[in-house]
């Protein structure tokens, strides 16, 4: 079987695969399955974790005192 750079099988002692090692910098196609999957949890975009951040400190979020106001930050992308 041929090797591949960045995954390694090992095997029981009787040589059927057990384990998987792969190496997700080298194979980046791996991880959406492994999200999928549950196995790592999906990494948020900077926009996600900026509005993580200000769930946290609820006192910097902006209030709006009309859905008119809402609308045209959301259209400019706030």
């Amino acid at each position: 079987m041929p090797q591949v750079a960045g995954i390694t099988i090992e095997r029981t002692l009787r040589g059927k695969p057990q384990f998987a090692r792969i190496n997700l910098s080298k194979h980046p196609e791996f991880i959406p399955m492994l999200e999928e999957k549950g196995v790592i949890e999906p990494i948020p975009n900077a926009r996600t974790l900026e509005a993580i951040k200000e769930a946290k400190h609820p006192e910097k979020l902006k209030t709006y005192t009309s859905v008119d106001e809402l609308f045209k930050d959301l259209e400019n992308g706030i």
